[in-house]
């Protein structure tokens, strides 16, 4: 933005307009001239409490599900609207400030040692690199993104500092909104997603509840390799999930399944997860063989288990029954750690030897019966169980947390069982609902023993 268009916002600071418009040049990391450099002027400016009302800081804050632990990047972070709040929600986390501007850097970062935040570090960007010391769950920009050159480039060495399946949150102005900056400035969402989708993400989620911005979450697409040249198959299997969900939904309750679900199952690259001679029918919407006397399961239900979960990015979810290592992998790019149990120890070896070679770092894999859970790594937000049982375990209901769900294969092993959801209540008590009629493979080891 010229010079002249920070002077112009300056005069106008007393009008809604002025104010918003001030708001997002102090927060951006471009190389264009600022009039900001009164850190302490500013800051009240910044800060004031009516920008709550349609920034809605708390809420997307929560909307965007971080873990406690977490590692954000608040980038064009100004005087810490949006950076101190998110220090305060990850107590045991930390959020990196960018900022271009050098008088936000020190005003922010005395603030930081002022009020004793630990876990807020605030270092100075490049215009085109943010220079973060380490890697990062989730980058948030807000206000940002109209002011950034070279965008595609910008965000290609951006992804450089993501963590496996780490995701981008931008927030900016719609074209019609009433407020923001000159609207000859502003760039449409679907402007967003084109150069976003350029620089290597995908959308994985959007929010609507902003009532003059878009808010936009992005996660990197997966790589190219040479022997992914399978995406229409995955695409069209996609597309018959897609049509199942809506036949089955007097059984499930859902006519279609979450957009960051549906975009795992596009994602995971299937084939690789089967036999080199079943690789062929790796897209086909049935399970299929993988050794061992165990199957990989039909795709459709892979997608249904997942989406019972309503899996959230700073989940931990146990997976028992390991198999290939297929739905793990699914889980792992929707959640923030995966436990896996794999009773056969050459089915589990070779899944960890897969994932790992996949890149989903964020997945461990344990020989050893499931049926007692892993009580070490719990308490769990979901469960999802790949074997059939006779009845539900009582160690993985005791796993749960409160406000957890658990899917699982219930029923003999000769006959149709039914796929069940547990939720466990907050105080203790679970709930229980047949969801569809299934075929699993039964659950070995202490589930067969006869029960007292």
């Amino acid at each position: 933005m010229p010079r002249s268009a920070s002077l112009s916002v300056a005069a106008g600071f007393a009008t809604c307009l002025g104010l918003i418009a001030a708001i997002a040049l102090a927060q951006s990391p471009s190389t264009h001239q600022h009039a900001f450099r009164d850190a302490e002027r500013w800051a009240p400016v910044f800060e004031d409490p009516k920008r709550d009302v349609w920034q809605k800081p708390d809420e997307v804050i929560r909307a965007l599900e971080l873990a406690p632990d977490a590692t954000v990047a608040d980038i064009g972070a100004g005087t810490g609207y949006f950076a101190v709040r998110l220090a305060d929600s990850l107590p045991t986390g930390r959020v990196h400030a960018v900022d271009v501007e050098p008088d936000m850097v020190r005003y922010l970062a005395e603030r930081a040692r002022r009020e004793k935040r630990e876990n807020l570090m605030v270092r100075a960007g490049a215009p085109h690199d943010p220079q973060l010391p380490e890697k990062v769950d989730l980058v948030l920009m807000v206000d940002v993104y109209h002011h950034l050159d070279e965008r595609e480039r910008y965000f290609r060495r951006l992804g450089d500092y993501l963590k496996p399946g780490g995701r981008v949150a931008i927030v900016d102005f719609t074209p019609d909104s009433p407020m923001g900056p000159p609207r000859a400035a502003r760039i449409a969402a679907d402007r967003v997603r084109a150069e976003l989708a350029g620089a290597g993400y995908a959308l994985v989620r959007e929010h609507r509840f902003l009532p003059n911005q878009y808010f936009l979450v992005f996660e990197r697409a997966a790589a190219q390799s040479p022997d992914d040249d399978r995406a229409l198959e995955r695409r069209s299997m996609v597309e018959e999930i897609a049509t199942m969900a809506r036949a089955t939904e007097l059984h499930t309750g859902r006519n279609a399944f979450d957009d960051r679900v549906v975009a795992a199952m596009a994602k995971v690259p299937r084939h690789r997860f089967v036999p080199e001679h079943r690789a062929s029918d790796a897209y086909r919407n049935r399970a299929l063989p993988i050794g061992e006397g165990q199957t990989i399961s039909q795709p459709f239900v892979v997608a249904l288990s997942t989406d019972l979960l309503e899996p959230r990015a700073g989940d931990v979810v146990l997976e028992v029954g390991t198999g290939s290592g297929y739905q793990a992998a699914v889980l792992a790019e929707l959640v923030r750690q995966v436990y896996s149990i794999e009773i056969v120890e050459p089915l589990g070896r070779e899944a960890a030897d897969r994932l790992r070679a996949l890149g989903y770092d964020n997945v461990e894999v344990k020989i050893g019966d499931g049926y007692q859970g892993w009580p070490e790594k719990g308490p769990f937000d979901g469960i999802v169980v790949t074997a059939a049982a006779a009845d539900v375990p009582a160690p993985l209901v005791d796993q749960l947390r409160p406000g957890g769900k658990m899917v699982i294969p219930v029923g003999p092993s000769s006959a149709e069982q039914e796929l069940v959801l547990i939720e466990k209540r907050a105080d203790g008590s679970v709930s229980r609902r047949s969801v569809l009629p299934v075929r699993f493979v039964p659950m070995t080891g202490e589930a067969q023993r006869p029960r007292r």
